[in-house]
């Protein structure tokens, strides 16, 4: 086996669809990897769920067959990071890690039930025995991995979960006491990079410390180089994530963008505003399902096919609608189909709306923040369709770049991890690491929109049509000024 007088990070990275596992050495390069889809299970409607089971099995997969694969001993990891999707939950037996229900993710749309069947539960008796723990999935994979020692989670996983306060970093006392949820099931909040979460134990008669367990949206933006007040990335995965980084400071929103910590590491506190649309990746692998297409890869170059959507809309809702509507009841949809329209204007009006909403949600930042930008940073699966980047750059008029590896938030954990361990000195050492080419950018073109009025009187529209403006008439390309 290679690896001698080298060091490595692993990074395990829990998606929504798929954990894997990066090896990662002090060059930043990825060394062996190993990956698995994620099993989501959907016993009724609006019900998604993970068996923590399952889900565990292939945790233990990923880790072990991406050491191996990249040639090393687990003896030659110098530690390990831990990045996740962030408010899918579950709880577990204190007594023997056991799962007492299936993990309900982030996507589960049952909110208001769970809370009646959780003041109801026959779960209430084990809670008043001191026999629960309460964790979201960064706090299960720790507690698994450490064999039950560490009972964990950072700020940036805790403050998603609805009932943490980022003002004042702990627990908000009035929503657990809203929600009837008893502080001794909850982990301890800590930093998102240190000492404090113990060691993997995974391999005998070895422990790998394991130095970072973060969110995977503030993975991404340090994993994207964005450590400065106003920098903006996007992750387009199963859904958008649009994460603005704010300082110090938390924003505060009537909208519905998240105030949201992004990590603490040692001094530094930071703080992101984010706007969710929960469906993007979906919306890809849906046009595909019904036979749009039979590769996603060919769908940019089906959309720019035509010049134009030929007044076909598409509703991105399959999950509801987030900021700045926030309406769970929300359906999915192509409206303004007609006999003219053809599969490719279909096509282009499905990536058209992940890009909509995506300077819809910018456009609501902006009307709340002062903050000002250069350039958008896109990773994710979705980022891979030219057509998409380019059209979020006309609409916004600022460059958007991907880097040659979208892989940025399993990067950000491990240089998180790295950092602390002394592989890297600091942050601005491992900015080499995110590297653009020239064909990776997109300069943003000045486009005229306009909202063709075809669908009736002004009553009949949705609000959500205003973000899916028909491209009516196209400009020139113009450089950006």
């Amino acid at each position: 086996m290679s690896g001698e007088g080298e060091k490595f990070v692993a990074a395990l990275d829990l998606g929504t669809t798929v954990v894997r596992c990066l090896v990662i050495d002090q060059n930043g390069v990825v060394r062996g990897e190993e990956k698995s889809n994620l099993i989501l299970e959907y016993p009724k409607p609006g019900y998604v769920e993970v068996d923590p089971v399952v889900l565990w099995d292939q945790v233990l997969q990923v880790i072990k067959e991406a050491v191996k694969n990249a040639g090393i001993p687990p003896s030659s990891l110098t530690c390990m990071s831990i990045t996740t999707q962030r408010s899918s939950f579950l709880c577990w037996d204190i007594n023997n890690n056991e799962p007492l229900c299936n993990i309900i993710t982030w996507k589960d749309l049952r909110s208001a039930g769970l809370v009646k069947t959780w003041n109801s539960s026959w779960i209430r008796e084990k809670i008043a025995m001191n026999q629960v723990r309460f964790g979201t999935l960064d706090t299960f994979l720790i507690d698994k991995l450490t064999d039950g020692e560490k009972h964990v989670t950072d700020y940036s996983c805790a403050s998603p979960t609805g009932f943490f306060d980022p003002y004042v970093l702990g627990w908000a006392d009035w929503a657990l006491k809203m929600f009837s949820i008893p502080s001794s099931i909850l982990p301890q909040v800590v930093p998102t990079v240190g000492d404090h979460f113990g060691t993997c134990k995974i391999f005998r008669g070895i422990e790998i410390p394991i130095l970072c367990s973060i969110a995977d949206q503030s993975a991404s933006v340090f994993g994207s180089g964005l450590f400065n007040y106003g920098n903006v990335k996007v992750t387009l995965g199963t859904g958008a994530f649009l994460d603005v980084n704010t300082g110090g400071n938390p924003h505060t929103s009537v909208a519905g963008i998240f105030p949201l910590v992004g990590w603490k590491f040692g001094s530094d506190l930071v703080y992101l505003a984010e706007g969710i649309s929960k469906d993007a990746g979906t919306i890809v692998e849906w046009g595909k399902s019904i036979g749009l297409y039979d590769n996603v890869n060919e769908t940019s170059s089906l959309a720019e096919s035509v010049p134009h959507s030929n007044g076909v809309f598409f509703i991105p809702a399959f999950n509801g609608v987030q900021a700045p509507y926030n309406d769970t009841s929300a359906s999915a949809g192509f409206i303004g189909v007609t006999a003219t329209a053809k599969k490719a204007h279909m096509v282009r009006a499905l990536l058209e709306s992940i890009a909509f909403r995506v300077h819809q949600l910018l456009s609501v930042m902006h009307s709340e923040a002062d903050f000002n930008f250069e350039y958008i940073r896109a990773d994710g699966g979705v980022a891979r369709n030219d057509f998409i980047l380019q059209t979020i750059a006309n609409l916004t008029g600022k460059r958007v770049e991907r880097p040659t590896s979208t892989e940025a938030t399993a990067l950000g954990c491990a240089l998180m991890a790295g950092i602390h361990a002394g592989i890297w000195s600091s942050r601005e050492e491992v900015q080499s690491f995110y590297k653009i080419s020239e064909d990776q950018t997109w300069n943003g073109n000045y486009w005229k929109l306009e909202l063709v009025p075809k669908l009736g009187p002004s009553y009949l529209y949705d609000p959500i049509l205003e973000s899916h403006a028909v491209i009516k008439d196209i400009i020139t390309p113009k450089p950006n000024k």
